[in-house]
């Protein structure tokens, strides 16, 4: 059984995210480190660009550069 949270052995352990956005937009998230994540972003909720980050260590950084030049864009992440 698998699921996505913060631990490898607690499926009631849920990843809370944080987003910040000043001269890039940065999303934070719990991880298992070596484990990989996908990361998919939208700018209409309809097409998603998807990128595999690996964690490095309990908590990830993903950092979205283009972002500050869209007036919104939507996130999700998951496992691949």
């Amino acid at each position: 059984e698998a699921w996505f949270g913060t631990s490898d052995s607690d499926p009631r352990s849920f990843p809370q995210t944080i987003l910040s956005r000043t001269t890039s937009t940065t999303l934070q998230f719990p991880s298992v480190p070596n484990n990989d994540y996908l990361i998919e972003y939208s700018d209409d909720m309809q097409t998603w660009t998807p990128y595999i980050f690996t964690a490095t260590g309990a908590s990830s950084l993903w950092t979205d550069l283009d972002a500050v030049k869209k007036t919104s864009r939507f996130y999700r992440v998951g496992i691949p």
